[in-house]
């Protein structure tokens, strides 16, 4: 049996999906070499029960993926400068999708500080604890939009974690204007690769429990 995550995972709630994705691990082929991260930081994006989703209105050529297949990415552009990278949750035609926000570093650490331009006086966390940075350290770019890393031979997947066992926090989202008091940002607590940021409200973050429970 296969330990990467099939489509039918992804046709769940982005909530859902946010929060258990917390632990598992991201393998990328990127063109110097495999690297892998353990998944520390998530947000969902509910699609049109959400006003801060990019498809909360309606579909465009900019948001198609994420109405496309469950376990689609969806990779957009933004600030003019970043690219940030999200899998797309429910079934086809509903969009909803999960942000990576945040990741930790198991191996492929040249590649990582190499595809990122960095030197190695910047700290690890560095590369990885943000969105635009992960995606940066990663080599992800407009051209993984619309990548299914479902597949058997996909160059992206997300493989099962069953050992982890870290306190996982929910929060408000980060970085957002509308719906900022729902606390749908799902991160390892006391984790130095996940993102710091004050929050847009005054909902306090709460710990949910330890992953396995």
């Amino acid at each position: 049996m296969s330990n990467t995550l099939s489509r039918s995972y992804f046709e769940s709630s982005p909530l859902k999906i946010a929060r258990d994705l917390i632990g598992k691990i991201l393998e990328v082929k990127t063109r110097f070499g495999l690297v892998t991260l353990e998944i520390v930081e998530t947000e969902a994006y509910m699609g049109r029960q959400d006003p801060a989703s990019h498809a909360y209105k309606h579909k465009t050529p900019s948001n198609s993926q994420m109405f496309m297949e469950p376990g689609t990415l969806y990779v957009y552009f933004t600030y003019g400068m970043h690219y940030c990278m999200n899998v797309k949750c429910w079934p086809p035609g509903t969009p909803g999708a999960v942000l990576f926000r945040g990741l930790r570093p198991i191996s492929g650490f040249e590649t990582l500080y190499k595809l990122s331009g960095k030197d190695a006086q910047i700290k690890l966390k560095d590369l990885t604890n943000g969105p635009a940075k992960l995606t940066r350290a990663l080599g992800i770019d407009k051209s993984f939009n619309g990548y299914d890393i479902t597949l058997k031979d996909s160059n992206i997947k997300i493989l099962n974690n069953p050992g982890y066992n870290g306190r996982v926090v929910r929060s408000p989202r980060i970085g957002i204007s509308r719906n900022i008091d729902k606390l749908w940002r799902f991160y390892e607590a006391n984790c130095e690769f996940v993102s710091k940021h004050r929050f847009p409200s005054k909902a306090k973050p709460v710990v949910i429990c330890r992953k396995n429970t």
